[in-house]
This record gives C-alpha cells, sequence and structure tokens, in this order.
C-alpha cells in the first residue's frame, strides 16, 4: 500500500473546486477597468506579474505595446523537434512522422528542426522510442551547431586538414569518420 499525505489529498479536491468555480463563473469575472487602471488590467487580463509589466513599460514607453507584448507573450509556441543525426536525418524523419500521423515542416534556419503540427502524443511515437529525435527550439539547435563548428575546427587544426572534415551544421553525414584520423 502506499502512503499519501493527508493534505495533498485535501488540497487537491480544493484545487480543483477551485478551478471549476472559476472556469462555471468565467464570464462574471470583473477585470481593473482598463481606463482608470491600464497596468492592474494587462496584469490581470493577460496574467503578468506587475513586476515585468512595469519593466516593460518603462523600456517600451507605451502602454499599448506592453500590451500587445504581453498578449505575444502568451501564445503558445510550435514544438521544434531536433533530429538525431546519429540515427536519421530530417527528410526521413519527417516521413517517418507523417506515417505516424504528424504533419510537420522544416526550420527555416536549423539543418536539424522540424516543426510538428500535432503534439498530443508525440512521445508515444516508435520514432521517439527509436531516439530519432529530442524537443529543442530551432535557437538552441543553432547553438548547438556553433558549438560543434568549433569543436570541428579545434579538431582540424590537430589533423592538419580542416577543410576535409565534415561539418555537421552543412550536412546530415555523421560527424566523424573513424577512418579520417
Amino acid at each position: 500500500m502506499q502512503w499519501r499525505c493527508p493534505q495533498t489529498i485535501k488540497t487537491g479536491g480544493f484545487v480543483k473546486r477551485t478551478v471549476e468555480a472559476v472556469l462555471r463563473n468565467k464570464d462574471n469575472v470583473v477585470f481593473p477597468d482598463k481606463e482608470k487602471a491600464p497596468i492592474e488590467n494587462i496584469c490581470v487580463y493577460h496574467s503578468h506579474p506587475r513586476w515585468i509589466v512595469d519593466k516593460w513599460l518603462t523600456e517600451l514607453q507605451s502602454i499599448e505595446e506592453v500590451e500587445a507584448l504581453c498578449l505575444a507573450n502568451n501564445i503558445e509556441p510550435p514544438l521544434t523537434i531536433r533530429v538525431n543525426p546519429l540515427k536519421s536525418d530530417r527528410e526521413s524523419l519527417k516521413k517517418a512522422l507523417e506515417a505516424q500521423g504528424y504533419a510537420s515542416s522544416m526550420t527555416e534556419f536549423s539543418p536539424f528542426g522540424l516543426v510538428i503540427n500535432k503534439k498530443e502524443d508525440i512521445f508515444k511515437t516508435e520514432s521517439f522510442a527509436n531516439g530519432l529525435f529530442e524537443v529543442q527550439d530551432e535557437e538552441a539547435s543553432l547553438l548547438q551547431c556553433s558549438q560543434e563548428q568549433s569543436r570541428v575546427n579545434l579538431s582540424s587544426m590537430h589533423a592538419r586538414q580542416w577543410w576535409k572534415i565534415p561539418v555537421p551544421c552543412r550536412t546530415h553525414e555523421k560527424p566523424w569518420n573513424s577512418d579520417r584520423f
């Protein structure tokens, strides 16, 4: 038998009832007046802490721009995955995921990225189970590319054949071939 803290049981029910009550009465929620208290309105309506709204207002000097930033900050980002170049390439993974019911598109900058249109159960796919990809945003993937580029340049100075070593971010080949060294 598994032991559970009694407070957890009571708190869980309280939270559930509170959320259900809010959802039942969501049309009756009163927000601070936008004209009289614009900062409070933005904080409550867009669910942002006061300190960050104040900081953005100081930097942007426009309540409209701060509200637009808060609105944009609440948009759910797309799911971006990075192909494991040791096990697959982007085109092959794209086809495999489409066969499993997951449409995708190529990332704009990263040669390893795919943007997945449907997020539900992506981690239950055969491709994920086989280690063909991991979740990673495009910016982080580009950072990895720059780090691999540095490693290639440093390693190549020892080999004195830096122009022959493939750069992992420019190709989908495996980055190192043992017969080169």
